[in-house]
Parts: C-alpha cells; structure tokens; sequence
C-alpha cells in the first residue's frame, strides 16, 4: 500500500484524486503544468475533486494564484516548486559562443520550444500580414521542437520564409 499517490497533468490529477481517495492512500499529490487550455468543464471538475487533493504542486507563482482564485484552495494547499533547468545539459546543447544576430534590423523574435500551443502559427500568418503591408521586418524564431517543420512548410505556403529565420536551440 503506497503512501503517496503523485499525479501530473489534468487527467491524471482526476484519476489519481479518485483513485488515492478510494483505496485510502493518505497523501495525494498533483502537479499543476498549465492552465492556458483549461475549459469551464476541467476548472469545475477540479475544483469538485480539491477536497480529495492533499495538496497541489504549482510550477510558477502564476499558476499557484490561479489555482487559489479559481478552484478557491487555501493557500496552504499549494506549494510552488519550479521547473528545474539542469544548467549542464542546457550548456552542453548550447553552442558555447552563440552565433551574433546578423539579420538586418527591424526583426521579432519568438523564443521556446517548437510545440502546437505556443501559437507560433498565428506570428507566421501575421508576419505574412505585416509583408503584404510592405514593412520591411525579419522574425527570427530561437527553440526547437516536434513542430519545426511543419512550421518551417507554413513560412514557405506564406510565403514570409525569406524573413524568417529557424535559428534552432541557442
């Protein structure tokens, strides 16, 4: 019989509450990600279920105050642990001197990783926006990731591949 159920991410944190709570085990943990796609439904089924948390894990002060404000959890129930950037492994992935931005200015950048809910659809259709308005611009986009080339096909169908710049992990 364990004394600790940790679960991590929505579906998770509601199977772990009601499966923790059935068979007793007296420490239920849940970790809280994001909050960005989180529909009505999620936030009222979560805020039914808090009672069976012990207690919730926030990875930012941000996500901690939503939780607090929105499934009305007493402070004392959230604890903040950051994320943990292992400094060695990001250094080793990194080139030791940085290559210089050599693009001409004006340029944006948008910096993460490559991934569907960042949006990064949405700065390519309104880079292609701000070209056809004829503004001389060059968005340099730093971070890898499963979307790369996916996103890297919508620059060229946009047409804005020439004023984007995939600089990759940095």
């Amino acid at each position: 019989r364990p004394d600790i159920l940790h679960a991590s991410l929505f579906q998770a944190d509601v199977l772990g509450a009601l499966w923790g709570a059935w068979t007793g085990i007296p420490i239920r943990l849940a970790t809280a990600h994001m909050v960005l796609k989180k529909k009505f439904p999620e936030v009222l089924l979560e805020r039914l279920l808090s009672p069976l948390i012990t207690r919730y894990i926030c990875v930012s002060e941000n996500l901690g105050s939503f939780y607090a404000s929105k499934l009305l959890l007493a402070p004392s129930k959230i604890k903040i642990i950051y994320n943990v950037v292992d400094e060695a492994e990001v250094i080793g992935r990194s080139d030791q001197s940085p290559p210089l931005i050599s693009q001409p200015k004006p340029w944006l950048a948008a910096i993460g990783r490559l991934d569907n809910q960042k949006g990064l659809d949405y700065l390519l259709q309104a880079m292609s926006i701000i070209v056809r308005q004829g503004i001389n611009v060059r968005l340099l986009i730093i971070g890898d990731g499963p979307e790369r080339r996916r996103l890297e096909q919508l620059a060229r169908d946009l047409k804005v591949d020439s004023r984007v710049s995939f600089l990759g992990f940095q």
